[in-house]
């Protein structure tokens, strides 16, 4: 049986008996997997954004490669900084 040949009462239904043995979420834990969603894509900005800016100033003063690397690694702490300050904010609740 296909899911759109059903009527929409009995949809209701299955997706009632689906559920029903499942906890309700609280909107705390509905916050925690927003924030940690976004871990990993603040995690690779900071990558970016760090080795971008050692880059640009690479540029800037003819000192290339070693601002990309120290900006790379700058990115690369800030980074670890925030996820560790998201899982602490995590454990906390």
């Amino acid at each position: 049986m296909i899911l759109t040949e059903l009527q929409p009462r009995r949809i209701g239904q299955l997706l009632a008996a689906y559920t029903r043995g499942m906890a309700p979420t609280s909107p705390t834990t509905w916050q925690l997997i927003g924030q940690l969603s976004t871990v990993g894509m603040s995690f690779v900005f900071a990558l970016v954004l760090g080795f971008g800016g050692g880059y640009w100033l690479d540029g800037l003063l003819a000192t290339k490669p070693w601002l990309s690397f120290l900006g790379f690694f700058l990115g690369l702490a800030a980074g670890i900084l925030n996820v560790y300050r998201v899982m602490q904010l995590a454990n906390k609740k």
